[in-house]
C-alpha cells in the first residue's frame, strides 16, 4: 500500500476544495480526520459528485485504502481499519435535490447535515423520522451508512424504512442507483436496503430518497426521577408494556442523566406523540406502570425535544480513553443482561431503552478478557455485544463486532462484487471484510 507521499501526489491539487483551502490536505492537518489514531495519507473534500467520483477513481487505479467520511460523529465505530490512504470528506454534497411536499418525499444529497433537512422539513409540517447523535453534524448519508435504529426504533423503525432510493459511487468510482431512474442497473440486490447499514463498505452514498411523515400535533416528554437505575429500568420497561405505542421509554442512570442535561439523579424519560388527548393518556398510562415497580415522582408533560436528542446524543464520542458498549437482547432479558456488565467492569454510565431492547454502557477501563466473558455471557442469553468506541490498543485485541454468524460468506461475496480490490474501508466492518 502507497505511503503518504505516493497518495498524495496522485491527486491533482487543483482540482479538488477541502475543508483547509484549495488541493489534499497532508501533514498535522490529517488529525481532524484521524481513525483510532491513525492518520490518512491524505484528505480530500471534492465540491460535487463528479470530483468525489474522480477521486474514487484515482485511489481505486492506485489501490489506496478508502475511508469516506460524513459528519463524524460515528468515526469510531468498527474494527481498526486495515488500510488507510485516503480520507473522502463528503461534507460539500450537501442540499436538497427534489422535495415534493404534497408526496411526502424528498431526495436530498449525502452530506447534508439531519438538523438541516429536518429544520426545512418542519416549515412544511413534515419529517424524517430518524435518530441520530449530534445532529448539527451527523449527514444524511452516514446515518444511512451506519444504518441502524435507535432508542425509537419500537416507534418510527430503522433508517431504512423509510429510504426508498439511493445513489452511491462505487469504490472506482461508478454510479449506481437503486429504488430510483437507473443509472446502473446491479441486477439481484435491493439497493438501498443493502447499502442501508453496510458502514460505507459497499460505496459511498452521495444522494438518497425518503417517505416522510407528517409532525404530530402534540410531541411531550414526561422525566420522572427514580431511586436507582434497577427500578429506573423496571420502570420504563412497565411503561412501555403498559402503554406499547409510546414514542420511547428510556431509563437512565445518574451519570447518563447528568450528561443529557438532567438532575444528576437516575431517571425515567417517556415521550408520546400524536393527537394531544391520548398522548397525555398514554403518559399517564405508562408513569402509572412504573409508579407501580417503584417510581414515586409524578412528571409533568413537557414539550421538550431538546431534552429527547440530548439523550440520543449518549451515543455520542464518551471522553478519550473510555469505552462504550451496546447490548442488543430481548427486552425481557435486559435486567439480566445489566448484571453481567455490572459483574464483569464498573459502569461510568449507564442508559437503556426497554422497548428497543438496548442497553448502553459506559467503562473507564475495559479489559479484552472481560469483554470477551462479558460478551459469551450475553450470547448465551441470547442478545448480542457490540464494542462501539475504544480505544485503539483495545481494538487491537479483541473484534469489536463479535462472531459475525453465518452469513459472512454471502456477506463477503456481495462485497467482492461492489470492491473487488477491498479499497473502501477494508477490515472495518464485521468479519473484518476486506
Amino acid at each position: 500500500m502507497s505511503d503518504r507521499a505516493t497518495a498524495a501526489a496522485g491527486f491533482d491539487s487543483s482540482a479538488f476544495v477541502d475543508i483547509l483551502g484549495p488541493g489534499p490536505v497532508s501533514g498535522d492537518a490529517l488529525d481532524v480526520w484521524a481513525v483510532d489514531g491513525r492518520q490518512p495519507g491524505v484528505a480530500i473534500r471534492p465540491p460535487d459528485e463528479e470530483a468525489a467520483a474522480a477521486t474514487l477513481q484515482t485511489a481505486a487505479a492506485q489501490g489506496l485504502g478508502t475511508v469516506p467520511h460524513g459528519g463524524g460523529t460515528m468515526r469510531g465505530l468498527g474494527n481498526p481499519v486495515r488500510a488507510y490512504d485516503v480520507a473522502l470528506d463528503l461534507s460539500a454534497l450537501e442540499g436538497i435535490v427534489a422535495y415534493e411536499p404534497e408526496d411526502f418525499t424528498i431526495r436530498v444529497r449525502g452530506g447534508t447535515p439531519l438538523e438541516q433537512l429536518q429544520r426545512m422539513l418542519v416549515e412544511q409540517g413534515q419529517f424524517v423520522p430518524l435518530d441520530a447523535p449530534a445532529v448539527d453534524r451527523a449527514t444524511v448519508g452516514g446515518v444511512l451508512a451506519v444504518g441502524r435504529g435507535g432508542l425509537r426504533r419500537p416507534s418510527i423503525g430503522y433508517p431504512r424504512d423509510w429510504l426508498i432510493g439511493v445513489r452511491a459511487l462505487l469504490a472506482d468510482g461508478t454510479p449506481v442507483q437503486g429504488g430510483g431512474q437507473v443509472v446502473k442497473n446491479v441486477s439481484g440486490y435491493d439497493l438501498p436496503k443493502l447499502f442501508c447499514g453496510s458502514l460505507g463498505t459497499l460505496g459511498v452514498i452521495v444522494d438518497a430518497s425518503f417517505k416522510l411523515r407528517p409532525l404530530p400535533a402534540f410531541d411531550a416528554l414526561v422525566t420522572i426521577p427514580a431511586p436507582d437505575f434497577a427500578i429506573a429500568l423496571a420502570a420504563a420497561d412497565a411503561g412501555q408494556r403498559a402503554a406499547p405505542v409510546l414514542s420511547g421509554a428510556v431509563a437512565l442512570d445518574a451519570g447518563a442523566a447528568a450528561r443529557a442535561g438532567l438532575d444528576s439523579a437516575p431517571a425515567v424519560v417517556l415521550r408520546a406523540a400524536g393527537l394531544e388527548g391520548p398522548a397525555r393518556q398514554l403518559l399517564e398510562q405508562a408513569s402509572s406502570a412504573g409508579r407501580g415497580v417503584g417510581l414515586s415522582g409524578q412528571g409533568d408533560p413537557a414539550i421538550e425535544p431538546h431534552v429527547w436528542q440530548a439523550i440520543v446524543d449518549l451515543e455520542s464520542e464518551p471522553a478519550a480513553g473510555a469505552t462504550r458498549l451496546r447490548c442488543a437482547i430481548l427486552p425481557a432479558k435486559l435486567a439480566q443482561a445489566l448484571d453481567v456488565l455490572e459483574q464483569h467492569f464498573t459502569l461510568a454510565e449507564r442508559w437503556a431503552g426497554p422497548g428497543a431492547g438496548l442497553l448502553f454502557a459506559v467503562l473507564d477501563d475495559a479489559q479484552p478478557d472481560a469483554l470477551a466473558a462479558a460478551r459469551a455471557a450475553i450470547e448465551k442469553l441470547g442478545g448480542h455485544l457490540t464494542i462501539e468506541t475504544a480505544p485503539a490498543v483495545l481494538k487491537q485485541a479483541i473484534d469489536v463486532w463479535g462472531a459475525p454468524g453465518g452469513g459472512l460468506e454471502i456477506m463477503q461475496r456481495i462485497k467482492n462484487h461492489f470492491d473487488p480490490q477491498g479499497l473502501l474501508n477494508p477490515g472495518r466492518f464485521v468479519g473484518g471484510l476486506a
